[in-house]
């Protein structure tokens, strides 16, 4: 569903005829696919929350169809405003059933302190 969604988003973005507009909706929905966000995707996206964005999807052509920008303008209004309490509602639910599991990652070691460079006074402990 996430290609036909990216589409749809796409074509609403060239009606407005703004190169910029279309390239930001494209990687927008283009940066779904890095690993984080996958998985984060994975949390809140299910058969109902897509039958939902699909059922808004259709009252924006709708209003597009009957040529009226002001309804246009509040289905999507609407559907973008869903699809967060969608999304944020989801996130919550996920992090109120699953604890977080504990970090595994050792701390980062210290930054190396440099002696005898121009930015030597930037690392001087200033209450010595």
């Amino acid at each position: 569903p996430w290609r036909g969604d990216r589409l749809f988003h796409i074509r609403i973005a060239e009606t407005a005829e703004n190169s910029v507009l279309v390239r930001i909706v494209g990687e927008l929905h283009d940066e779904r696919h890095n690993p984080l966000a996958e998985q984060l995707v994975s949390h809140f996206e299910t058969a109902q929350s897509w039958a939902a964005a699909i059922a808004e999807h259709v009252d924006v052509i709708e209003a597009i169809a009957s040529r009226s920008p002001e309804a246009a303008r509040a289905a999507m209004a609407t559907h973008l405003s869903n699809s967060h309490d969608r999304f944020t509602a989801n996130i919550a639910n996920a992090g109120a059933a699953e604890p977080a599991a504990p970090s595994r990652r050792k701390p980062a070691p210290a930054a190396p302190r440099f002696s005898g460079c121009a930015t030597d006074s930037l690392h001087r402990d200033p209450m010595r």
